[in-house]
């Protein structure tokens, strides 16, 4: 039986794969803020969406691990995923950035 072997993503020196070192702070921001005014109910499909399938800034396991950590935030799921999803791709900065992003919708 041949192994599969998993390739890793090509990393930069800080860690960062080469595809979030591209994110700016503003496209966090936008992005959220597009999800938060947009998504009305279920926004889990709406995250899904843009983080995994359009944007690529996290893969499948990275959104469900987040999303399984977010229930035991205070907050709402939303607001819990755009302040991991931020600071993983930007440190705190891209925390921030994803929270005012999808708190200028009137329900946080």
């Amino acid at each position: 039986m041949s192994e599969a072997r998993v390739v890793p993503p090509l990393q930069t020196a800080t860690g960062a794969t080469a595809a979030q070192a591209e994110v700016s702070i503003l496209q966090i921001f936008l992005e959220f803020l597009i999800i938060g005014a947009t998504s009305f109910g279920g926004v889990v499909p709406y995250l899904r969406r843009s983080l995994v399938t359009k944007r690529h800034w996290i893969d499948d396991r990275e959104f469900v691990e987040m999303l399984s950590i977010s229930p035991s935030l205070s907050g709402l799921n939303a607001t819990n995923m755009a302040v991991l999803v931020g600071e993983k791709l930007r440190g705190v900065m891209g925390a921030i950035a994803g929270i005012i992003g999808i708190c200028l919708r009137a329900e946080c």
